[in-house]
């Protein structure tokens, strides 16, 4: 026998309306608490009164991009210097098709903790110039490559899409 359940809209079972799945996941991956939603007053994703939406920058936000803690947490899941799945191995392998030798200048965009640049600068001896968006990462990748000894064959800068060009001359 099915039984059939009518099924309620949010405000009947959870005692008010819900932020959007985006502005929740956003506040749990940034690390920051959403006030109490407020249907009445029409009230976008905010939190500790400051608006969590996709149009302005993170720094205009005053959400830090990159908290310690979302570091370590990144790298124990990812391997250190790592923010994303791979790891040296496989940054190397995916590196290895371009040719490049020790006079050769590999440019990474989205150089996140530096463990990428750092691998492919120490295995195939390239230079590595990378870029990111977040200014602890930079920092983050510029300690990791002094720690390995790499600081002349590594620099990661930040990244400003409005005004980053390509030198001249690079394939």
């Amino acid at each position: 026998m099915a039984v059939a359940q009518s099924k309620s809209d949010d405000t009947d079972t959870c005692g008010g309306a819900k932020y959007p799945l985006k502005a929740r996941l956003r506040a749990w991956w940034e690390g920051y608490e959403l006030r109490p939603f407020s249907a009445e007053d029409g009230q976008e994703a905010v939190a500790d009164g400051v608006d969590a939406s996709d149009d302005a920058p993170a720094e205009e936000k005053n959400v830090p991009e990159w908290s310690e803690g979302r570091q370590k947490l990144v790298q124990l899941i990812w391997g250190g210097g790592f923010a994303a799945p791979g790891g040296p191995e496989h940054v190397v392998d995916l590196a290895q098709p371009f040719g490049l030798t020790a006079e050769n200048t590999m440019l990474e965009i989205g150089s996140s903790p530096g463990g990428g640049a750092c691998a492919v600068a120490d295995k195939i001896g390239s230079y590595v110039v990378g870029f990111d968006l977040s200014e602890d990462l930079v920092k983050q990748a510029l300690e990791a490559s002094m720690m390995n000894g790499l600081d002349t064959k590594v620099q990661v800068k930040r990244f400003k899409p409005e005004t980053f060009e390509l030198k001249q001359g690079f394939l």
